[in-house]
This record gives structure tokens, C-alpha cells and sequence, in this order.
């Protein structure tokens, strides 16, 4: 399950999840600072919709997101009004959704 939101004591909970945000670069930057401090406040997994929740990003949002989400520890292509499938955007979507997939598979061992 994915949890929403969280106290002291969410750590317990299997995901955290970044909540609806807005398909802007704005609420990208607020995604990655809220979920970089989620991760040095003790949850190891958290997660967030690759390219915003609402809205439809551009595909060169969408691209930096990808790089984001592929490197958080739970990748989740997902909006509302619009697919998140990299070949809906353009060709170079998919290449890098692609290399940061083989990136994240590699470095499974790790972890």
C-alpha cells in the first residue's frame, strides 16, 4: 500500500507516496525536496507520478522527471488526465526511460 501522508511512526508503512502534484517544474522541485526528506527522516521507500499528476508535462519535463523517478526506490508512471507512457511524448522519452530503467537495474545489487 501506499501511504498518502504520515506521522511518527510511518516508517512502519511499506511506500510513501509524494501525493497529487501539478505537471510543472515548480512541483517537481517541491517532489524531490519533500521526498529527498522523507528519505533522511527514516522512510527507505517513497515513491511519486513521474511527470506530475496533473496536468500533461512537456516531454523535456517529462525526461527530468524520468531521470528522478527511475532513481527513486519506487518508479511510478501515473497522472490523471493523461497516459505516462514514454512513447507518447517522443522517440528520445523512451531512450531515456530506457537507459535510466538499465541504470536502476543495475544498480539493484546495491541496495
Amino acid at each position: 500500500l501506499f501511504a498518502g501522508s504520515a506521522t511518527t511512526g510511518g516508517q512502519r508503512f511499506p511506500v510513501n507516496w509524494g501525493g497529487v502534484c501539478e505537471s510543472t517544474y515548480e512541483a517537481k522541485a517541491e517532489s524531490q525536496r519533500g521526498s529527498l526528506s522523507l528519505g533522511l527522516s527514516g522512510f527507505g521507500y517513497w515513491s511519486h507520478d513521474i511527470g506530475g499528476f496533473e496536468g500533461t508535462p512537456s516531454p523535456a519535463l517529462f525526461k527530468r522527471w524520468i531521470a528522478f523517478g527511475l532513481l527513486s526506490s519506487h518508479s511510478r508512471l501515473h497522472g490523471s488526465s493523461s497516459y505516462r507512457v514514454p512513447w507518447l511524448f517522443d522517440d528520445e522519452s523512451v531512450d531515456v526511460l530506457r537507459m535510466f530503467t538499465h541504470l536502476k537495474l543495475g544498480l539493484m545489487p546495491y541496495l
